[in-house]
């Protein structure tokens, strides 16, 4: 049965090594305006195109040809080993995402991408509390912990229902639930193509579930743990069990980790804005991307909506004899519902302002 696995493993990924990676239009665009300007440097690059996953992808493979241990870690380093020639080729010949897949598919494999950009944003932040010099090579690793999920839903998409389907009737992961759908899990899949393809060695290591552990590897992986449980971790009354793992991995205490999240997601949230707008960021910035969420599956709660007339009512009260009568416990209650309301913040995000 193993054996089996294996072929169909081998199988996807020499079939996804035959053809180039489709990449966001926004980030060809952004590559095709800097090789023919003729003046760019490496980290420029980098800020223009690294929250592209198949665009870093396919550097980083081309970069580490001859290096199956992935010693070309990051996209500057990767711009840099492959020089101009490469860059005008990937500009002039890579195909464009949108142009690949219809909405349906393309909306949550955007979405997958928020996650992923916050994973990496994460593990690069946590590595930094460690001094840790390389701090670069953790975002990548985190950017890319995905790509089995990412390949999929760009190359078989038709197969996404199925596995989800299948996940929620045996209340099972999605990784999971693919081993019977594909011949493989999602895990499995990533793995299998960094090796093949000489990706970073730290995401090598992160994927490798019988890698020894050291602490570098083990940040990323906090780091996409973290992304999945969500927002409720930082509430001051969680004890989450990734944080706490985190605090003793960093020797920091748990409120400081909580802090180092909280700043690492508003960041990559921010970048994010201009880069891969979310159709909901005027009104609401989730500093948390869940995983993706499918058509079929229902459209997402809508966010909380702003209320100014709570904010009118709340003043009309403060404004009423009766106000005097009530208890300092009942007025900062009035007070801070209005105020959540009307704002229309999270519930959560509120908590932690408050």
């Amino acid at each position: 049965m193993a054996e089996v696995a294996s072929n169909h493993l081998q199988a996807w990924v020499a079939r996804l090594s035959k053809q180039p990676l489709p990449v966001m239009r926004l980030s060809l665009n952004a590559l095709r305006h800097l090789v023919d300007r003729g003046s760019y440097n490496s980290s420029e690059l980098t800020r223009h195109l690294a929250h592209d996953p198949l665009l870093c992808t396919q550097l980083l493979r081309r970069a580490n040809k001859r290096s199956p241990e992935g010693r070309i870690a990051t996209l500057e380093q990767a711009v840099v080993m492959c020089g101009e020639g490469a860059l005008q080729e990937f500009s002039r010949s890579l195909p464009v995402l949108e142009d690949e897949l219809p909405e349906p598919a393309l909306k949550p494999l955007l979405q997958l991408y928020r996650f992923s950009f916050h994973v990496g944003y994460l593990a690069r932040d946590l590595s930094k509390q460690r001094r840790d010099l390389s701090y670069n090579d953790a975002y990548f690793a985190g950017l890319l912990h995905s790509l089995g999920e990412i390949l999929i839903r760009v190359f078989a998409p038709q197969q996404i229902p199925a596995i989800i389907r299948l996940a929620d009737k045996r209340e099972t992961s999605r990784s999971d639930a693919a081993r019977e759908i594909l011949g493989f899990d999602l895990h499995q899949l990533s793995l299998a193509v960094a090796r093949d393809w000489h990706l970073p060695g730290l995401l090598q290591s992160a994927l490798d579930d019988d890698h020894f552990q050291d602490k570098r590897t083990e940040l990323v992986d906090l780091a996409s743990g973290m992304m999945r449980v969500g927002p409720l971790l930082l509430l001051p009354i969680s004890e989450d069990s990734l944080v706490q793992r985190a605090a003793e991995v960093l020797g920091n205490r748990v409120e400081e980790v909580k802090s180092v999240v909280f700043r690492a997601n508003a960041s990559a949230a921010e970048y994010l804005s201009t880069r891969l707008p979310d159709e909901n960021a005027e009104q609401f910035v989730d500093l948390f991307p869940p995983e993706p969420q499918d058509s079929f599956e229902g459209e997402p709660a809508s966010p909380p909506q702003p209320k100014p007339e709570a904010l009118r009512r709340l003043r009309a009260a403060f404004q009423s004899p009766a106000t005097e009568k009530l208890t300092p416990q009942r007025v900062l209650e009035l007070f801070t519902a209005a105020v959540r309301e009307g704002l229309g913040l999270d519930r959560v995000v509120f908590a932690l302002l408050s």
